[in-house]
């Protein structure tokens, strides 16, 4: 009951579930209770490559297959999902250069990552979610060879942490979203207060306001292809989205997983009547029920990211993995909650983080909403599957 992996990825996996066990399992509640992750850990995480999964061999990655990827993020959203989404928000930043940079701002991107550099995608407005297009952030091209960026993101994960961001606005010169790369530290760039957040509590999330800021022409994602092409910025912002949808899947199943594993352990321990509450067949069929869709989930999301390895288009298969994941982790979480009865619902457990942690995959990166109007257009399109 797992992904088909690579001989590098199961190592990679057994090495990343080791550092969960060591290093975030039992830091996780005080980071949920602080509001951040340690310092340390994240540093940690920069230092063994974590943020740079998805940097393609030809750019000096491990060349591991998207599978890998998915196992590794799974494996992390077990210990902690917050501290899976923030390498997700950083490699979304990575994947719009991917897809819509130039040669060498992909070369540039992957090598500061590979360093152990972080980015943010700055996409969401306060009236620009679901629909990109909406967006407010303007970018003006300015004589001086700048781009001036002006206007406010919200939701930004790695918001405050990040070295680097890509940042989608509407261009002046196409009346169209384009992105542009913008470094930490530039003037009018600020990061606003943490959310405070249901979930995900470990994971840096806030607004990012541009006031003014500018960046260098050369900046432009895509260069000067880009700057005369309206559909060049929404093509990579889909791109990214795209992946970004199948992995945030993965971290979902990795949220149920660890969910259903809880509750099977603490059902062994309960005793009801003289014995453990696991030998009533009611429990063990809603145990058996949790990890068939589960396992269910695990597949979809294996299948999308297969055909993307492929070159194939997976957008429709995307939005399923990421739509049906999303949903089982609501209710295997909820039914986590049920095995555990009333100390579910105490803090000192561990049922009532993985119930709201649970939450966000239903709105992250597209609601489930979106990700049925993706599945139904392409149905409609294709006329049959």
């Amino acid at each position: 009951m797992a992904y088909l992996m690579t001989e590098t990825g199961a190592e990679l996996v057994h090495d990343v579930r080791r550092f969960c066990e060591l290093e975030v399992y039992k830091q996780s509640v005080q980071w949920d209770r602080e509001g951040h992750a340690s310092e340390h850990i994240l540093q940690m995480m920069r230092e063994m490559g974590y943020y740079s999964l998805t940097i393609p061999e030809c750019y000096g990655g491990l060349g591991l297959e998207a599978v890998d990827i998915a196992a590794v993020l799974e494996e992390i959203a077990k210990a902690d999902a917050g501290l899976a989404v923030s390498i997700a928000g950083s490699n979304l930043a990575l994947r719009a250069v991917l897809a819509g940079g130039t040669e060498e701002q992909k070369e540039e991107i992957c090598g500061r990552i590979a360093e152990g550099q972080i980015g943010a995608f700055c996409l969401t407005e306060a009236g620009a979610g679901s629909d990109a297009a909406a967006m407010k952030l303007r970018a003006s091209h300015m004589a001086d060879e700048t781009w001036m960026l002006t206007g406010t993101k919200q939701f930004i994960t790695n918001g405050s942490t990040a070295d680097f961001y890509v940042v989608a606005g509407i261009s002046d010169e196409t009346g169209t979203p384009s992105l542009f790369l913008v470094d930490a530290g530039n003037e009018g760039l600020t990061a606003g207060a943490p959310e405070e957040k249901l979930g995900i509590r470990s994971c840096d999330t806030c607004s990012v306001d541009f006031s003014y800021c500018r960046t260098p022409e050369a900046n432009l994602i895509g260069g000067p292809a880009a700057e005369h092409d309206p559909k060049h910025g929404m093509k990579a912002i889909l791109a990214a989205l795209n992946e970004g949808r199948a992995l945030m899947a993965a971290m979902a199943v990795g949220t149920a997983q660890r969910a259903m594993e809880e509750a099977m352990k603490y059902g062994k321990e309960r005793k009801q009547f003289g014995t453990a509450i696991t030998e009533n067949q009611a429990i063990q069929f809603r145990l058996a029920d949790m990890q068939i869709k589960i396992e269910a989930a695990r597949q979809l999301t294996a299948h999308a990211l297969q055909k993307m390895d492929a070159g194939m288009d997976f957008s429709a298969e995307a939005a399923m993995a990421k739509a049906f994941a999303a949903d089982t982790a609501i209710e295997v979480t909820g039914s986590a909650m049920d095995v555990f009865g009333g100390y579910g619902f105490m803090t000192h457990f561990p049922a009532e983080k993985l119930l709201r942690d649970a939450r966000v995959f239903q709105i992250i990166e597209g609601t489930g909403e979106m990700q049925r109007t993706v599945v139904a257009a392409h149905l409609l399109k294709e006329g049959r599957r």
